[in-house]
């Protein structure tokens, strides 16, 4: 019986220090972009820059960071426009991206984060200072608002956008 629970209590523990790195913060400091208008915070590790963007007459906020020499990261957050469909809005993103000449790698309707809401992940390339880099864009949608997270990367899957993408939390 000592030998079961001894047992069980290791398995405990063993499952407790894999769950706690993960209940922890995203980023060891952070700071969070969370505009009142919007069900969602994202969370950067760096300082960011907020302004308001106007886009065909329609006002959403921004944050821009800078966050190493090779990523950089801004996060919009806007009405919902339930006039249009999440398929159709992944159809407008890729054809807007390639006509802003980016190479589009993949458009992607993913369901499977429902604590947040369904995203539209947009993956492609472009060039800057004669050398390709990576740009990602998930559009998370919620009731009453959409949150955007633009990535401009050297590395396809890097860390820190991993972490970004991570930090959307749905606050309303």
């Amino acid at each position: 019986m000592q030998l079961l629970a001894n047992n069980c209590f290791s398995r405990f523990t063993l499952v407790a220090l894999f769950i706690a790195p993960f209940a922890t913060n995203v980023f060891a400091n952070e700071y969070t972009f969370e505009p009142e208008s919007c069900e969602f915070n994202i969370s950067f590790p760096v300082k960011y820059k907020s302004k308001t963007l106007v886009k065909d007459g329609v006002e959403g906020l921004a944050a821009t960071a800078n966050i190493s020499h090779s990523i950089s990261a801004q996060a919009e957050c806007w009405p919902q426009n339930n006039d249009i469909s999440i398929s159709s809005y992944a159809k407008s993103i890729e054809i807007e991206s390639k006509n802003r000449g980016i190479l589009v790698d993949s458009v992607i309707i993913d369901n499977t984060t429902n604590d947040i809401g369904t995203q539209v992940v947009l993956n492609g390339r472009i060039s800057l200072d004669n050398k390709y880099s990576y740009l990602k864009l998930v559009s998370t949608f919620g009731n009453f608002s959409r949150l955007d997270l633009i990535v401009i990367d050297d590395e396809i899957a890097s860390g820190n956008y991993l972490k970004l993408r991570k930090s959307i939390k749905k606050i309303k």
